[in-house]
């Protein structure tokens, strides 16, 4: 199980609190992010609140992340995120 430290933000102050939880939750229950059973090019979405979370898999273990939110007036911000596979003890 991975946690919010496991991972390694290249703009730690871009995703919220929540969306940090959300990209965790998302990565503990795909656990094949880091086995090359999920492709390359897939894409996936997570919605909280307001906010989509689009996922798309670079390569193993690195996932490129843009953010959509409605808040009224949509906007766009893209974002990378890596996480770190590190075997649990």
């Amino acid at each position: 199980m991975k946690a919010i430290k496991d991972i390694k933000f290249y703009t730690p102050n871009f995703f919220t609190k929540n969306d940090k939880i959300a990209i965790v939750d998302f990565i503990n229950s795909n656990s094949d992010l880091n086995t090359g059973y999920i492709k390359v090019g897939e894409k996936f979405s997570i919605f909280h609140r307001r906010t989509n979370l689009q996922i798309l898999v670079i390569r193993s273990g690195m996932l490129s992340i843009g953010k959509f939110v409605n808040n009224g007036e949509s906007y766009q911000y893209n974002c990378y995120a890596n996480f770190i596979i590190n075997e649990v003890e």
